[in-house]
């Protein structure tokens, strides 16, 4: 029998097998559903006819196949009332009985739409329910019969009836609910977070004991979807709900409910922090509360592993109410997080808390093998660097283990760990802080047991990318006599960047140490001659290219490094008289093109320079062209080529055409390695007349001591610019923006100088307060910053000059980053350009104080279009003193007193004072027309000495951020660097200067309830979550929300 629909001709049937079938007026079967018929009368009834029946067929051959299982003998009287139920009974097979029994389950019949009837199987308890929701669904009881099958309820209430038994009088808004809510979630097969929020919406108002009921079964009914998030705040609204209502609910049923979302990691902590609020009042509390708090505590660190920051404050606050000894229970929980083997180190407030009383103390007594699993315990990177790791250590006695204070370890156990943790405890910067302290104390016993420390060496291709070779921490247990494991060869190898040597730049136990120096030599070695498989190869750098290292690898800029490379120029140098190929000549050239700087380490000799002049490669390119070709017309052509790279492409741009024209029976230029061979030796003749120039002595210039470091790119080139532009004999550029004057040494546009003298002060600031090292300090770019002329004070003056540069012929690129031009006046260096596009950046010298009126490039058609002066930020002496100062004594002392004075001052917290006064707030400083940002990484270890957690700075540098904006900011750094920069170490910055700054421009602060901080501190918690960038660092743009501490305000 169908149930059939029409309208305008279309019709849409269920059929007995409930399908849909759509029909258009002519009778043909369509396979979609027809727009004619929506909105007719009855269709929305239909599809939701066949969805109910489909839903009662899989139930019916679902239960039918439990009976068969178990031989159960249904009546057969349930097979006639509804077809449904017959199919899958015939199915089974179940076994058919003539008799009705007078308990158990009852047959109950409901009629729908078109005559549809289906037949359920419910509990008598259950009918009432059940026809209140099924008549909402428009399905009418119909009849009902007992079948004497079992009742596998118990006389228990499935979900949602027991929601309508559970509100007596509110049945028809809970069944209205219910409804809606089985809508939006499809069945109860999908949860929709917001559909069904939006569904529960009002009724705080209208009926609160419904909306904690609905929203525990929207809890259970997530957490069987396994959507954990929605389960967690679904289950924490319903406890509000309670609260809020008063309601008391059964302290065994809520915790069960408890325990079950620990489990199942769906409880949040604000959820289980306000039950134990809600516990810990005086005259309520018992002392049964605190075991359940600790039981679902230990349960959610199990299903997380991870513990909230408040819980050991929450359990002493219910131990205390309770009439309990609080240290005692804290001690109790953790015992038991070590007994369940999950201890997380993550959180550093927790761990704080915790190491605050005796409760560690009580734990270490209670339990003695707490120090050996202290050992087996990972920490976080937080709770490394704030410094609470090792005092957990220390407290439970794990660190006496490795120091051989207290006995329990065998011979090589500590090796084994501190193996173990040098590889786990680090991250992108590097092995961890602390890991260095940790190894120098356990140095003795580690000394003393003779089994060698296994350490791990980065190695090219390893997958781990953030993983460095600690070279400075095996210099430090070398120093202490500790074994070290051999090196590998070329000790990994890895690029010199996947070295650690931060904390012992020189590693000098290292270098004295036979196996490890003969790596550190062999390691130089390959590194100059590049030999190193996938880190480079001696084709990458021709003759002609200004391309090398800019700065001599860390891993070689020591006593060792220095001697291989000085070694190995003797060797190139020896081999460059016996050279017999351009090729051959071409590589040698290309090897000191890639060393770069570290040529400075070779002493300037006039019979050095010459040997480089002296070198012709017009017969060694001779043997690579044709014999049709005469020396003549090869001299001839080569000076009218011009360097440039050569490709596999063969020769292309400016130089194919005058070798087309001079030397046309070579053929097409791209394809013909004779023209790959005269560009070749054009750029063989520029390498050597640089290095030539490089190695010709100076009689101004002192000669450098064996074991000096090379001086700064920047300030190198800074003063050959000078000695260029004061050299009367030098010719003054022709205008030809093709061939430039001579080429320097390529720039860091962004980290060299421009920068370090755009952000001087903040880098000031930033280099006296912390401990770090190397590359991690601005110290070593403020050092070459104090060794430039232009700070030194060398007469003249500087500027920064943007040009627009035409376009040149063939659409070629002009004016290359290294490129030098002297004008009549001044000389010019190109810092960036834009390759095709016109824009270029030079960084201009007058030794008059006069810069060409029109830009550097005016002779070249180039159109100026920026021009900014440099202007000091200190007097020259003072950089060059502060240098000084810096080598003596290194970091400056954290004042913690300091801070608390400025922030009383100007009404700060002592977090925000504290990255005031070390430059952690960004900023982006416009100087001499350069605006540069200058953005520092917080390090743990340097704000433990000022008394600052993590978090805290980072609270502060997120809220003085927004509230100064960046030009602001880089103002009171300005402020804060003291006249005299003896003071950095004496007195700190210059806070007063700073203060009377900050109260002009923003005003005093308003009063602080002092009275009623500690309260806040301890109940108001700053959010977490991801960081916003405030808008003024994209954009430069100041805050839109005016400063809160201003009494305009």
């Amino acid at each position: 029998m169908g149930t059939r629909v029409e309208k305008d001709g279309y019709s849409a049937e269920l059929t007995d097998d409930l399908e849909v079938v759509h029909r258009n007026p002519r009778g043909r079967k369509l396979k979609q559903f027809p727009a004619q018929l929506a909105g007719a009368p009855g269709i929305r009834a239909l599809h939701e006819t066949r969805t109910h029946l489909r839903a009662h067929r899989e139930a019916c051959h679902a239960q039918a196949g439990e009976w068969a299982k178990e031989g159960t003998a249904v009546p057969r009287a349930l097979a006639d009332q509804d077809p449904l139920w017959r199919e899958a009974l015939e199915a089974g097979p179940v076994q058919l009985t003539d008799e009705l029994g007078e308990d158990g389950l009852w047959a109950r019949t409901y009629a729908g739409f078109g005559g549809r009837t289906l037949t359920q199987l419910v509990p008598e308890q259950l009918i009432p329910f059940r026809d209140r929701l099924m008549r909402g669904q428009e399905w009418e009881p119909d009849g009902c019969f007992s079948t004497g099958i079992p009742d596998p309820s118990d006389g228990a209430l499935p979900f949602p009836e027991r929601v309508l038994a559970a509100h007596p009088g509110s049945e028809e808004l809970a069944a209205e609910k219910i409804l809606l809510l089985r809508a939006c979630t499809h069945g109860w097969a999908y949860v929709f977070k917001k559909d069904i929020d939006a569904v529960l919406q009002g009724l705080e108002e209208t009926a609160p004991a419904l909306l904690t009921t609905l929203l525990d079964e929207m809890a259970d009914l997530a957490l069987r979807h396994g959507d954990r998030p929605s389960a967690a705040a679904w289950f924490g609204r319903a406890r509000t709900a309670e609260r809020t209502q008063a309601r008391e609910a059964d302290k065994e049923w809520l915790l069960d409910r408890y325990l079950t979302y620990a489990a199942s990691d769906a409880l949040s902590a604000t959820t289980l922090r306000a039950w134990a609020r809600e516990s810990a009042v005086k005259g309520v509390a018992t002392a049964a509360d605190l075991p359940r708090f600790r039981e679902v505590a230990i349960r959610r660190i199990r299903a997380s592993s991870e513990v909230y920051p408040q819980l050991a404050l929450d359990l002493r606050r219910l131990a205390k109410a309770s009439g309990q000894e609080p240290e005692r229970e804290l001690a109790t929980l953790l015992g038991e997080m070590f007994t369940a083997g999950q201890v997380p180190l993550d959180d550093e407030k927790f761990w704080a808390d915790c190491l605050k009383g005796q409760a560690v103390d009580l734990l270490t007594a209670d339990a003695p093998g707490t120090a050996r699993r202290t050992l087996d315990l990972r920490p976080g990177r937080a709770l490394a660097g704030s410094g609470l790791w090792l005092r957990l250590l220390e407290r439970t006695g794990a660190l006496a283990l490795l120091t051989g204070e207290a006995p329990g370890l065998e011979t090589g156990e500590a090796a084994a760990w501190l193996t173990r943790n040098l590889t786990t405890n680090r991250d992108g910067n590097g092995t961890w802080p602390v890991m260095y302290e940790i190894a120098e104390r356990i140095a003795p016993k580690l000394a003393a047991d003779g089994v060698p420390v296994v350490v791990r060496y980065r190695r090219t291709g390893d997958r781990d990318s953030h993983y460095r070779t600690p070279l400075d921490l095996i210099d430090l247990l070398l120093e202490h006599a500790v074994p070290v494991a051999d090196p590998p060869e070329l000790l990994g190898p890895s690029q010199p960047y996947h070295v650690q040597l931060g904390r012992r730049p020189q590693l000098e136990h290292l270098q004295a140490d036979p196996r490890f120096a003969r790596e550190l030599r062999a390691r130089a070695r390959a590194d100059l001659e590049m030999t190193l498989k996938d880190l480079g190869t001696n084709s990458w750098y021709q003759p002609h290219e200004t391309k090398g290292w800019d700065r001599i690898p860390q891993l070689l800029d020591n006593r060792t490094g220095h001697e291989e490379i000085r070694a190995w120029f003797d060797r190139e140098r020896a081999k460059l008289p016996t050279v017999t190929g351009l090729h051959d000549l071409a590589l040698l050239l290309g090897r000191l093109v890639h060393a770069g700087v570290a040529l400075d380490l070779v002493p300037k000799e006039a019979a050095l320079a010459a040997e480089f002049a002296a070198v012709d490669v017009v017969p060694l390119l001779m043997a690579e062209l044709p014999g049709t070709v005469a020396r003549p017309q090869v001299v001839e052509l080569l000076n009218r080529l011009q360097p440039a790279w050569v490709s596999r492409e063969g020769v292309r741009g400016p130089n194919r055409g005058p070798i087309l024209e001079a030397l046309p029976h070579l053929g097409d230029p791209s394809q013909s390695e004779a023209a790959s061979s005269l560009v070749m030796a054009v750029n063989c003749r520029a390498g050597l007349e640089r290095l030539a120039h490089r190695f010709t002595p100076v009689e101004a210039e002192e000669e450098p001591a064996p074991d000096r470091t090379p001086e700064d790119a920047d300030a190198r080139v800074g003063r050959r610019m000078v000695r260029l532009a004061t050299d009367g004999t030098a010719a003054v550029w022709d205008g030809d923006l093709t061939t430039p004057t001579t080429t320097f040494d390529r720039l860091r546009r962004d980290d060299g100088f421009r920068h370090t003298h755009v952000c001087a002060a903040p880098l000031v600031l930033c280099a006296v307060s912390t401990r770090q090292t190397g590359r991690l300090s601005p110290a070593g770019a403020l050092t070459a910053y104090a060794a430039h002329p232009f700070v030194t004070d060398a007469p003249g003056r500087w500027r920064f000059v943007r040009c627009e540069v035409p376009e040149y012929r063939g659409g070629r690129a002009v004016a290359f980053d290294g490129e030098v031009f002297r004008t009549a006046t001044s000389v010019a260096h190109v810092l960036g350009s834009g390759g095709r596009d016109s824009w270029r950046t030079l960084w201009e010298y007058a030794p008059d104080g006069v810069f060409p009126e029109d830009g550097p490039l005016a002779a070249g058609g180039a159109t100026l279009t920026e021009a900014h002066v440099l202007e000091p930020v200190r007097p020259g002496d003072w950089f060059t003193r502060f240098a000084q100062l810096y080598r003596e004594h290194g970091s400056a002392p954290a004042r913690p007193e300091l801070a608390t004075a400025f922030a009383e001052r100007l009404g700060l917290t002592t977090a925000e004072a504290t990255v005031l006064l070390t430059a952690h707030v960004p900023c982006t400083p416009s100087r001499s027309g350069q605006r540069l940002g200058h953005r520092p990484r917080l390090h743990s270890a340097d704000l433990r000495a000022w008394g600052i957690q993590g978090k805290d700075a980072e609270q502060a540098v997120a809220v003085l951020t927004d509230m100064l904006g960046p030009d602001r900011a880089a103002t009171l750094y300005d402020k804060l660097l003291p006249d005299d920069p003896e003071q950095l170490w004496t007195t700190g910055p210059d806070v007063e200067r700073a203060a009377a700054w900050w109260i002009e421009e923003l005003g005093r602060p308003l009063p602080v309830p002092t009275a009623l901080l500690p309260l806040a501190a301890k109940e108001i918690l700053p959010p977490k979550g991801e960081a916003a960038l405030p808008r003024q660092l994209r954009r430069g743009i100041p805050a839109y929300r005016p400063p809160l501490r201003s009494e305009a305000h």
